[in-house]
């Protein structure tokens, strides 16, 4: 099983073999598009990764300003955002040290990535938590829409929150900023319980790939939750 830092460094092709099999079902599309109107909108997305999150809206807006902090995912992210090439700009940045864009965003966006910030940070919940948010302030217009997607558990029958620390997260936006949640299923497919296997294993381990090729499931249930409302005030 490589790490988090070894994926997101190095491992951009087995990155998109993951995120291409999952919301077979297209829930996370549906969900992301009824959910604010991108059209016209200049939107910030942080963690943008190889630009998975980016295609569902991508058509939309008149400008999209992507940051990452790995340059090897963010180049993996040009080569599948080619057709929006004119709209986008991309910068290297950390979820938690943003740059001062020059101008302000409409809406902001991040998938999968605000998790492993608030885990790593060592610092409360909270704190961490406040950090990212006053990035995306200092970028966005005044009341600014944000939308927030987290991960409610891979292989699992019920969303639950997979790490304690990612719970308190929640709770945060929830309770202390008041943004408004949606649970939404984001199956994978795949076209055989080894591929199934191999590929999910790769990211979350021996564990995963062993209870995969013992069940011989050929979808993998998976729970994702979208977090949104307008810009939380500090």
């Amino acid at each position: 099983m490589a790490s988090m830092f070894e994926i997101y460094q190095q491992h951009a092709d087995k990155y998109n073999e993951l995120v291409d099999a999952e919301d077979h079902q297209g829930n996370l599309t549906r969900c992301l598009l009824e959910l604010t109107d991108w059209t016209g909108k200049s939107v910030l997305e942080a963690g943008v990764g190889t630009g998975r999150v980016t295609t569902i809206y991508a058509k939309r807006p008149a400008r999209i300003v992507c940051l990452d902090q790995s340059g090897h995912m963010i180049d993996s992210a040009r080569t599948r955002l080619a057709h929006y090439a004119e709209k986008l700009t991309f910068h290297q940045a950390d979820n938690t040290h943003l740059p001062t864009l020059g101008f302000k965003c409409d809406i902001f966006v991040e998938g999968w990535s605000w998790g492993h910030s608030i885990v790593g940070s060592g610092d409360p919940v909270e704190t961490t938590t406040e950090t990212l948010l006053d990035g995306v302030r200092r970028n966005t217009t005044h009341n600014a829409e944000v939308i927030i997607i987290e991960t409610l558990g891979t292989n699992v029958h019920q969303p639950e929150a997979p790490h304690r620390q990612l719970q308190e997260f929640y709770n945060v936006l929830e309770d202390r900023y008041n943004l408004r949640k949606l649970v939404v299923s984001t199956d994978y497919a795949f076209e055989n319980p080894s591929r199934a296997a191999n590929v999910l294993g790769f990211f979350f381990g021996e564990e995963m790939k062993e209870e995969i090729i013992g069940s011989g499931i050929t979808v993998v249930p998976e729970f994702t939750g979208v977090w949104y409302g307008r810009m939380p005030e500090t």
